[in-house]
């Protein structure tokens, strides 16, 4: 231990925590660790209980809900493909069967939306909304 009447000597034996207010250095020893384990307190500040039913309900909530993000996800990313494929086909074919060269150009001009559904529907270009 050290002592002695300098103020800038500092006790580096003590292991008493400036931030524990109930004077004890071990937090188990404390009568409030009792009624933490049996209350848990969300973000909220709502006390929930620690049976096993409320995390496996919220846990088939959160899978449930994460399987019906997860196909939505799917049927948009096959549907903007689909239209994908469209443009790019109609414009193909506007190209190809073009008389004109603004005809061409309209061809190349659906051609080019197609392509740029397709890189949005593959994430490669990122959407405004997001």
């Amino acid at each position: 231990m050290v002592s002695s009447s300098s103020p800038d000597s500092v006790d580096l034996t003590s292991s008493s925590d400036p931030f524990d207010s109930s004077g004890s250095s071990d937090p188990l020893d404390s009568s409030e660790s009792s009624t933490a384990n049996a209350r848990l307190l969300t973000d909220g500040g709502n006390p929930t209980s620690d049976s096993a039913a409320d995390p496996q309900h919220d846990t088939a909530t959160e899978v449930r809900e994460g399987t019906r993000d997860a196909l939505y996800d799917t049927i948009g990313t096959v549907a903007l493909l689909g239209f994908s494929l469209l443009f790019i086909g109609v414009g193909t074919r506007g190209l190809v069967t073009a008389d004109s060269t603004a005809s061409g150009a309209l061809g190349v001009g659906i051609g080019l939306f197609g392509v740029v559904l397709a890189a949005i529907a593959f994430d490669v270009v990122p959407l405004s909304r997001e």
